[in-house]
């Protein structure tokens, strides 16, 4: 068998595994009301300000010498740009903490709530939420549940 033989059965593998992982996500998150909180990545992409900013260089985009389709980019970014995860060994009054591979998974995705500043924030850029705020969306929706996001 060639190597792009071997190539598309060890993807094609992935892609099951993927697809297997997916759908038990799914069911077990609802992913249909998932809330996406995630921001685009680019040159835009706002990073502590002495961290290295965002930038991204094609070093290859085209069929390769085998027959096929390979794009790949040289990226480099701080870790604290744009939407992430601060682990907790992060920044601490001592040493210890998890590092962000060593988070449970099951500490990054659960239920949630979302509580709407939206107009708060159209008439003031720099409004923070209030503990008011809070109170106000527990009046009408009940008390914020155990382990919530």
């Amino acid at each position: 068998t060639s190597t792009r033989d071997n190539f598309l059965r060890m993807i094609s593998k992935v892609g099951v595994v993927i697809l297997c992982c997916h759908a038990t996500i799914s069911q077990a998150f609802h992913m249909d009301k998932a809330i996406d909180l995630t921001h685009p990545v680019n040159e835009k992409t706002i990073a502590w300000p002495k961290a290295t900013q965002f930038t991204a260089k094609q070093i290859f985009k085209g069929e390769t010498e085998g027959g096929w389709w390979y794009e790949n980019r040289d990226i480099s970014s701080s870790e604290h740009a744009g939407t992430h995860v601060d682990a907790p060994n992060h920044l601490r009054n001592k040493k210890g903490g998890w590092s962000a591979g060593e988070i449970p998974l099951d500490r990054l995705a659960g239920p949630g709530i979302k509580i709407d500043i939206s107009q708060q924030s159209v008439e003031n850029e720099d409004y923070l939420m209030t503990a008011e705020d809070i109170l106000s969306w527990e009046e009408e929706n009940g008390k914020i549940p155990e382990d919530s996001i």
